[in-house]
């Protein structure tokens, strides 16, 4: 019954006051095969999610691709990777559809939807579960 209590009161801590586990590992960042680099630094890889950053070095359009939704994985990919909290990411998104700046990134339902779409588009960067099957996409290496 201690245990409990002691696991409750520091849930509502971590809650309370915005820390958040680690789930680094949690996700894999993936790509179309035809994309040049095999890796990208995690400030380019922010800009290319928000939009603020159009091409690949090699000149090809980025056409980055995310999870829909509110779960585990969209959010620790925003706040790892784009150092942002969900809400944090869809204010900016919204405040640059009403002003006309531009729309967030094509939302996929499931890993196999994310993996589907970055095999088929040249310049496609998503993310995808650790544990997910990643046939005909190759997995980037993120670096600071």
């Amino acid at each position: 019954m201690k245990r409990t209590i002691t696991a409750v009161f520091l849930v509502a801590v971590f809650a309370v006051t915005g820390i958040v586990f680690s789930q680094e590992g949690s996700y894999k960042v993936i790509a179309n095969t035809a994309n040049t680099p095999d890796s990208v630094s995690k400030r380019d890889l922010a800009r290319i999610f928000l939009k603020k950053k159009k091409k690949w070095p090699n000149g090809q359009k980025a056409q980055p691709v995310e999870q829909k939704g509110n779960d585990a994985l969209r959010t620790s990919f925003s706040k790892e990777v784009l150092g942002k909290s969900l809400e944090m990411v869809e204010s900016h998104w919204q405040a640059q559809v009403f002003s006309g700046k531009g729309s967030p990134p094509k939302q996929m339902t499931s890993d196999a939807a994310v993996i589907n779409f970055v095999r088929s588009q040249p310049g496609a960067v998503g993310y995808v579960s650790s544990g997910a099957s990643i046939d005909g996409v190759k997995v980037m290496t993120i670096h600071d």
